[in-house]
């Protein structure tokens, strides 16, 4: 059932799951904004987590959770630094995708449309990058030996929709969450440098 989105009570019930988390939920800016943009979701620039209400108002509470744990973990697992040198899609989808998968596993419910691969459990995001450039990389030979050229942005190695971006997508250096449309989640849209990878739930 859908839930008006209230920042403070998701804040708890994750606080509430994840206790070790309290220090740096605490020390992390909560920013709500609203906008039209199907792409915004809700993403990260490292210090703040940044909420589209509504986005969040079409989830029900527990896949609001979710979606906060899945910004939240993008900052503790410091993914906008590690993404130093890497291409901004892939590291988005790579790391939606080890996140979402630890998320599942702690059986919180992941909202339609994100980035699902099974195969990212109990791996680095770095591993599921090389996994997504070897694919990418396949394709394009693929493409090249049948006389297409290269490949397009539709050729790119995607699980379901995208990332947690959409997770939201990455005009910058953000990690957006859940709706793949782009780089980081996630649940990936992110406004100015994203949200300073992603959507979005991603």
């Amino acid at each position: 059932m859908k839930k008006k989105f209230n920042v403070e009570k998701i804040k708890k019930k994750v606080i509430s799951r994840y206790p070790l988390m309290v220090s740096l939920i605490d020390n992390v800016e909560l920013i709500v904004f609203e906008s039209q943009d199907a792409q915004d979701t809700a993403f990260t620039d490292g210090k703040s987590i940044y909420f589209n209400s509504k986005f969040l108002d079409t989830l029900d509470e527990k896949e609001q959770v979710f979606v906060f744990a899945h910004e939240l973990a993008h900052i503790a697992l410091d993914h906008i630094m590690r993404s130093d040198g890497k291409d901004p899609y892939l590291w988005n989808i790579a790391t939606d995708a080890v996140i979402n998968q630890e998320l599942l596993r702690d059986r919180l419910s992941m909202p339609e449309g994100c980035i699902n691969i099974k195969e990212a459990l109990s791996r680095s995001a770095e591993w599921v990058y090389k996994k997504l450039e070897q694919k990418r990389q396949e394709l394009q030979q693929k493409n090249a030996e049948n006389g297409q050229g290269n490949q397009n942005d539709n050729d790119q190695p995607q699980n379901s929709q995208g990332g947690q971006g959409g997770q939201g997508n990455q005009n910058g250096q953000g990690q957006s969450s859940q709706n793949s449309q782009g780089g980081q989640s996630g649940q990936s849209g992110q406004q100015g440098g994203q949200g300073g990878q992603s959507g979005g739930q991603n």
